[in-house]
């Protein structure tokens, strides 16, 4: 099979696509024949070697990992099933949900795989980190983790919601509790997270969406999505004021924020007392200074949010499949220009999501 794989650390030209050997199932597993492949940050972060989810501060270097397919979002249909699998069967339809969880310690139990205390550790299976991804024409994942998509979803669709779709639903409904009538805050609403973020606090009843992007276009777009008032965050970096101001002078119950890092201070002077920021991403940057001050006299709550569940993920699939979201794709690339693709997203040109098929 072909695939695009990374024998050494460093630029996007570091990626070469290769003929290798095509992955057969474990007696748990199934073999998926990729159709379409979603692009994400961590990705670029990967291809690296400065990819890191333990919370400390040591690169991603795992050489010994090498070489690697990179890739955690591919969907397309079951070509193999291991000897014991019974949940699948060859040519369902499926998306890969890349958090493999152990199913044993007490989070997994509770029903919080996604906070599971063997899943994040850098010498498990990950795929597309530590275990061949999506940047291929097969892939092997465990049963469990290959996910129905539901009839009416393009596989293409159903890779533009994987991510982005989990990690929004899990953000706004599993952390900030949205509720109808209540006014929400955006940023980095360009992005895939972002925009599938808007679209389920539209959903929920949110009563006023201000959104903020790095340009006018991608302003102008986020309007025609459903955002009630927009700001240009290049333009105005410290956007608590405008923000506040349109929102007619109040603050927000919620701050739905993507990047992190230089935004959180803003963030936080524009959420009202008692409301919510809910963070995901520190593509912004992975510290931030805070008003301490801030958070203690508006009893500001600041939530993080890791990844999703599977039934999340199910749910959010389930509303692309029955039109209430949809994905935004940005543009869509041949499997033999993934490193293109890859470069469209590191020059941040996306509104969205940029997703490779692969014939």
């Amino acid at each position: 099979m072909r695939a695009w794989r990374v024998h050494e650390f460093g630029p996007l030209d570091n990626l070469r696509l290769e003929d290798i050997p095509r992955p057969e199932p474990g007696p748990n597993d199934v073999v998926i024949r990729i159709r379409s492949i979603g692009l994400n940050s961590s990705e670029l972060q990967i291809v690296r070697g400065m990819y890191e989810n333990d919370g400390m501060d040591t690169p991603f270097k795992w050489d010994s990992h090498l070489p690697r397919v990179p890739g955690i979002e591919g969907a397309g249909e079951v070509a193999a099933v291991g000897s014991d699998v019974t949940s699948h069967k060859v040519g369902d339809r499926v998306t890969v949900s890349y958090w493999f969880c152990c199913g044993e310690c007490d989070l997994c139990r509770s029903g919080i795989e996604n906070m599971c205390s063997q899943a994040a550790h850098f010498d498990t299976i990950q795929f597309g980190r530590t275990a061949d991804g999506a940047y291929a024409e097969y892939a092997r994942v465990p049963a469990p983790y290959a996910v129905p998509i539901p009839d009416g979803l393009a596989f293409q669709d159903a890779a533009a919601l994987t991510v982005a779709g989990g990690t929004a639903a899990n953000m706004l409904f599993a952390h900030a509790d949205i509720r109808a009538d209540e006014t929400v805050l955006v940023t980095g609403a360009a992005s895939n997270i972002g925009v599938i973020g808007l679209q389920l606090a539209k959903m929920a009843g949110a009563r006023r969406i201000v959104a903020t992007a790095g340009s006018d276009e991608k302003l102008r777009k986020l309007e025609q999505l459903g955002a009630d008032a927009t700001i240009n965050h290049t333009e105005t970096p410290d956007f608590a004021e405008r923000a506040i101001e349109l929102n007619g002078g109040e603050g927000f119950d919620i701050v739905y924020d993507v990047p992190g890092g230089s935004t959180i201070s803003p963030a936080l002077h524009s959420v009202k007392p008692r409301g919510r920021i809910v963070l995901a991403g520190y593509m912004g940057g992975k510290t931030a200074e805070i008003n301490l001050v801030r958070i203690i006299i508006f009893e500001a709550r600041i939530l993080g949010s890791a990844s999703w569940t599977r039934p999340t993920l199910s749910w959010v699939l389930d509303l692309g499949a029955r039109k209430r979201i949809r994905p935004v794709i940005d543009t869509v690339y041949d499997f033999e220009q993934l490193p293109e693709a890859l470069g469209r997203l590191e020059r941040r040109e996306v509104f969205g999501k940029v997703i490779v098929n692969v014939d």
